[in-house]
């Protein structure tokens, strides 16, 4: 993480109350707390363990454990605010967007990505070796022209297909496969979730032609 995106989430969670209290001992900064737990997450192995934690920062256990619980809990509560549906107005500046770049309908762009975990899980480990050979989480991701994530879908075994966790999630659930062929708005998406496994360039056509080929290579929702 650089120092914008740092900033960024430490504005952002600067005023929870979780950091905050009435004692005449208050808690550690905000940004002590948030730099500490971003130090614990961005190591894997020996090196986010508690023990090398505490020792550089000169911190007790549970501290260490508080710390990370507050930017937890404050960053969960802010996901609600900063990960959103679009509502109707921004949905239909989402879609002129696309439609100038031919895609008629279009609210945004849909992918998995997967998260490498550092060890085998100990409950259905196997189901998490994916196809790169390595322990993962996958994570659906929906942002819109800005990059600005809109919507995402985690926790499925790294072995699981794309288009089966689209399946299970929330968003799948309201506007599902029964629904999305009657739709004009769609999800722009990679072959591996798509319905058919075809791209655009397996066509040799030109990008004018691309809004034809839709059907065979994005993700349809209903608004």
């Amino acid at each position: 993480m650089n120092k914008r995106s740092y900033m960024c989430v430490l504005n952002m969670l600067f005023d929870h109350p979780v950091f905050h209290n009435n004692s005449p001992y208050p808690h550690a900064e905000v940004f002590v707390q948030l730099a500490v737990t971003l130090d614990l997450f961005g190591h894997e192995g020996n090196g986010a363990c508690l023990d090398r934690t505490m020792l550089m920062w000169g911190l007790s256990h549970d501290s260490m454990v508080n710390y990370t619980n507050r930017v937890m809990t404050a960053l969960e509560s802010a996901m609600g605010h900063e990960i959103a549906w679009p509502d109707h107005q921004e949905r239909v500046v989402n879609s002129a967007h696309f439609v100038e770049l031919g895609f008629l309908g279009c609210l945004g762009l849909v992918d998995g990505t997967l998260v490498k975990l550092s060890q085998r899980p100990r409950d259905d480990g196997e189901t998490y070796f994916d196809r790169k050979s390595n322990y993962s989480m996958n994570v659906q991701i929906i942002y819109d022209q800005n990059k600005r994530v809109i919507y995402f879908f985690a926790g499925m075994h790294g072995s699981c297909h794309d288009l089966s966790c689209l399946r299970l999630s929330s968003l799948w659930g309201r506007w599902g496969l029964r629904n999305c062929l009657t739709t004009t708005n769609i999800c722009l998406g990679t072959a591996d979730i798509s319905f058919w496994i075809a791209l655009c360039a397996h066509t040799r056509e030109p990008v004018a032609t691309w809004t034809r080929l839709i059907s065979i290579h994005v993700l349809l929702m209903r608004e």
